[in-house]
């Protein structure tokens, strides 16, 4: 049974959250390639909020401003769970959207990769790359869009049933290249991003996977009393064989942080980071060992805070390697009554 079969027969099962921002990501005129090119020598290329855009020695019509683009130019899902096969289009009714700009048809060669592999290295905080990029695909490996017109590629997510992979955060780079012609060894390419965070999940036997790992992965506050304190806590895991010092900050509150690419949809940015007390900010944890973080919430109780949905992230930063985080939701309750 092949994996578009098992889809068929149990879509039912499959619940997942996703979203999209950013406008998309574009491939230029031939000018402006090359003025590109010498750019790329002093500065990482970025466009949209976290599109790369990668030009492979591509040809472009010198007389269109635009020849390729690709929207949107970021995904964030949600949710999956692992031993589900999960269609981003069947649960949003959005892909990727291809734009042919040429007066000629191109066919587009679609793949996943770990970011690593076509030179991106850096991407949103807190993310690892995912262990194996073909836990993702795209329903076709080719589509051909018409000239002036788009095509639309789904996007299929399977994560291996498996305990450890609870609790991840992982990033996937999804390349649309274009197909070499006949005597043209160029192509075009573009490079987007998809964050991928699977289902969180405090009991789960063992260890999550990663070097760096949590459970669970998100710690909730359902509704919350306004001007009482809550307790909530969660389990970090140093899978690394060395002795690791951790510092613990609140992430969507940093300058750089575009807080879009992190926010689930219908929540915002909790207003004042100091609404969460952290027991210690710092951490220091032996190879292969845990420790509990526990954590206080409290809302201030002004009537304006009544049904609000909030979230922070918590950026834990070891003293070497890549971090990862913790999202905190917070959902307020709609009124005063008990």
């Amino acid at each position: 049974m092949t994996k578009h079969d098992f889809l068929s027969k149990n879509w039912g099962r499959v619940r997942l959250k996703f979203q999209q921002y950013g406008n998309g990501a574009k491939v230029r005129s031939q000018k402006q390639k090359n003025d590109m090119r010498r750019d790329c020598l002093k500065r990482r290329i970025a466009c949209g909020l976290s599109a790369g855009v990668m030009l492979l020695a591509g040809v472009v019509e010198i007389s269109r401003s635009v020849s390729l683009a690709v929207s949107p130019a970021g995904l964030l899902v949600q949710e999956v769970r692992p031993g589900e096969v999960c269609s981003i289009y069947e649960v949003s009714k959005t892909g990727l959207t291809i734009y042919n700009r040429d007066d000629k048809a191109h066919t587009y060669l679609l793949s996943a990769h770990r970011p690593s592999t076509v030179g991106n290295k850096r991407w949103e905080k807190g993310y690892l790359e995912i262990p194996d990029p073909k836990w993702c695909w795209f329903g076709k490996k080719e589509l051909t869009v018409e000239a002036n017109g788009k095509g639309l590629a789904k996007i299929y997510l399977e994560v291996p049933d498996e305990e450890k992979y609870y609790n991840q955060h992982w990033v996937v780079t999804l390349g649309v290249m274009g197909k070499p012609k006949a005597g043209l060894g160029v192509a075009l390419g573009v490079y987007v991003r998809l964050q991928i965070e699977t289902k969180s999940k405090a009991d789960i036997e063992g260890k999550p996977d990663g070097i760096i790992a949590f459970k669970p992965s998100t710690v909730r506050f359902d509704n919350v009393s306004l001007g009482r304190a809550q307790e909530g806590t969660v389990v970090i895991c140093n899978n690394d064989n060395e002795t690791r010092s951790y510092r613990i900050t609140s992430l969507l509150h940093k300058k750089e942080t575009k807080t879009r690419t992190y926010l689930t949809r219908s929540y915002q940015m909790i207003p004042d980071p100091d609404w969460i007390v952290l027991a210690k900010n710092r951490l220091r944890i032996g190879p292969g060992w845990t420790r509990s973080l526990s954590l206080t919430l409290k809302v201030p109780d002004e009537p304006k805070y009544y049904g609000k949905k909030w979230e922070e992230i918590l950026l834990v930063e070891p003293d070497k390697g890549p971090p990862g985080f913790i999202r905190i939701k917070i959902e307020a309750r709609k009124t005063d009554v008990d």
